[in-house]
Parts: C-alpha cells; sequence; structure tokens
C-alpha cells in the first residue's frame, strides 16, 4: 500500500471505543487497550507518514452499539475486578446504544472528511470529528512559524 514500496496510498481505519477518550469506569483494562488504539493511530497519521507513504490514519472511536460483543452474556470477564461487576453492567445499560450501521456510516463519513491522525467519534447515533489535545501536526506546524 505504501509509495515507498510502489504502493498507491490509501486508508487504515482503526476501531477504538469513545473508552479510548476518557476514563471509562470499571472497565481499566479495556480502555487502557483502546487509549492505545487511538495513541497508536494519532502517532501514525502525522503530515510526514502520509508524504512518505501515501496512507492516511483513521480513528473510529464508537459508543455503546448493539453488537453480540456488547450484549454477550459473559461481559464480566472485561472488569477487571470482581466487585467491579455488577456496577460496571449497571453503568452500561445507562449508556444509549447505537446501531451498527451508524458506525458504518461514521466510518464512511471518516474516510471522505477525515483528515489523517483524525478521530472520530460515533455514539447515541450522533457522529463527530473530536477536537482533542494539540496533535503533532497542529504543534510542528505552529513550531515552523
Amino acid at each position: 500500500m505504501s509509495l515507498e514500496n510502489a504502493g498507491l496510498g490509501g486508508y487504515i481505519v482503526n476501531l477504538a471505543s469513545t473508552a479510548g477518550l476518557e476514563p471509562f469506569p470499571y472497565c481499566s483494562v479495556y480502555t487502557s487497550t483502546k487509549h492505545a488504539i487511538v495513541g497508536f493511530t494519532r502517532s501514525l497519521g502525522i503530515d510526514t507518514v502520509l508524504v512518505k507513504t501515501g496512507v492516511k490514519f483513521i480513528t473510529i472511536c464508537p459508543g455503546a452499539t448493539e453488537t453480540a460483543l456488547f450484549r454477550q452474556s459473559n461481559m464480566g470477564s472485561i472488569f477487571l475486578l470482581p466487585w467491579m461487576e455488577e456496577p460496571g453492567k449497571k453503568m452500561m445499560r445507562q449508556i444509549p446504544v447505537q446501531s451498527p450501521s451508524t458506525v458504518g456510516e461514521c466510518v464512511i463519513r471518516a474516510l471522505v472528511e477525515g483528515e489523517t491522525g483524525s478521530v472520530w467519534i460515533c455514539a447515541a447515533g450522533k457522529i463527530q470529528c473530536a477536537t482533542l489535545p494539540l496533535s503533532w501536526n497542529e504543534w510542528n506546524s505552529s513550531n515552523e512559524r
């Protein structure tokens, strides 16, 4: 895919979660893996990588989505400590759930409108590009002035 290897460039879209953007009580291991996806993708989503490879890196952070994973009966495995399961499940039952098609629409919109390194949120049926702390692209361009 990389221009460096005679490829045509392209897109890499990584799926994280809204749990990768803020603390998500009772689900610390799950949350930390989603934070890692956001950080990894944003770190590759810099202009230098885009120019050399022709590849845009975009992160999608869906909120609760009606999937087997979200509704599975053994969801207790995502809680770090046994006592976290009951309050964690109670909290999760209060989160608005969206359809998988909303996540699909978010991916399409991000591919059409998204800059490399951008992070897109689709939660409760709403889609938006996230405003996060200063990215490397923004920091680097502000220091070139």
